[in-house]
C-alpha cells in the first residue's frame, strides 16, 4: 500500500497536483481493515530481527501506457533503531522523469509478532502510526501491511551480506 501512495504521489507530482515529499512524509493511519487484520493475527514465531542491512525492490507497471516505477529500498535495523533510504525511479506518461529519494529512521519495538515505530525523523511513510505483524523467516523479514481494501500488501527484505 505505501508503494500505491508513493507511485500516486508522483503520478500527481507530475501533473502538478500534489508533491511527492510531501506525500513521503505522511505516516499511515490506521483503519478497520488494520484493526480486523492485527485482531486475529496469530504470530508464526517469536523470532527477533537480526541487526544487519535488508533490502527490497517493488517495480510497478500497473499504470500500462502511463508508464513503470520502480523502488529500492534498504532498512538497517540496529540497537532498537531502523534507517530507511529508498529511491523512487522511473518514468511517468511514457516521457517524464521521476527520481526521487526517501530517508528516515526510527525507534522500532518488537512485540508478540508486531514490529511498531515511535520517534520518527525524516519521511515518515515507510513507519505507519500502526502496529504491523511481521514475521523472520531464515534472512528474510516479511512485514505484513494491510490497505485501505483489507488486501495485505508483503514487504519482503531481504539481508545483505555484510
Amino acid at each position: 500500500m505505501k508503494q500505491f501512495v508513493i507511485l500516486i504521489g508522483i503520478a500527481c507530482l507530475v501533473t502538478g497536483c500534489v508533491d511527492v515529499k510531501q506525500v513521503a512524509k505522511e505516516r499511515y493511519a490506521s483503519n478497520s481493515a488494520v484493526e480486523q487484520y492485527n485482531a486475529n493475527w496469530h504470530r508464526p514465531n517469536s523470532v527477533e530481527i537480526q541487526t544487519g542491512t535488508y533490502s527490497n525492490k517493488v517495480s510497478s507497471s500497473r499504470y500500462g501506457v502511463l508508464g513503470n516505477i520502480t523502488i529500492e529500498s534498504s532498512y538497517h535495523f540496529e540497537n532498537g533503531q531502523v534507517v530507511y533510504n529508498g529511491q523512487i525511479l522511473g518514468k511517468v506518461y511514457l516521457f517524464l522523469p521521476v527520481d526521487a529519494t526517501i530517508s528516515s529512521k526510527a525507534d522500532y519495538q518488537l512485540d508478540d509478532g508486531f514490529i511498531s515505530f515511535t520517534n520518527v525523523v525524516g519521511d515518515g511513510a515507510p513507519f505507519p502510526l500502526y502496529k504491523m505483524p511481521y514475521e523472520v523467516i531464515e534472512d528474510t523479514v516479511i512485514l505484513y501491511d494491510v490497505n485501505n481494501e483489507g488486501a495485505v500488501d508483503l514487504t519482503l527484505l531481504a539481508k545483505v551480506s555484510e
